[in-house]
């Protein structure tokens, strides 16, 4: 992979880029084997937890699906305390107590 060297006066070689500090970017030639192998690595690595991946999957699938319900569930919420106030007079106490 070709790489630019980044231009930082004040900084110490072969540190990272954005802090401050020289480092070196990518140089735009878009080779990305390099990623693909890490990808690949880290792929077999976690095939050797047979038991825990699975779940933690299946954990992170339930636990976006459970996001996307709580819209739905404030909207409820918000729709039962209109219908309690809507038609007629209510007092501040009712009011505070419905919501």
């Amino acid at each position: 992979m070709t790489t630019a060297q980044s231009v930082n006066s004040s900084a110490a070689p072969g540190s990272k880029d954005g802090s401050g500090l020289r480092g070196r970017v990518p140089a735009g030639t878009h080779d990305y084997q390099g990623g693909a192998k890490a990808l690949w690595r880290i792929t077999w690595m976690a095939l050797g937890y047979r038991v825990r991946l699975p779940i933690a999957v299946i954990a992170v699938i339930i636990a976006s699906l459970l996001q996307l319900l709580i819209p739905r569930f404030l909207g409820d919420a918000v729709d039962n305390a209109m219908g309690l106030l809507g038609g007629s007079e209510a007092s501040p106490s009712v009011v505070k107590a419905a919501l």
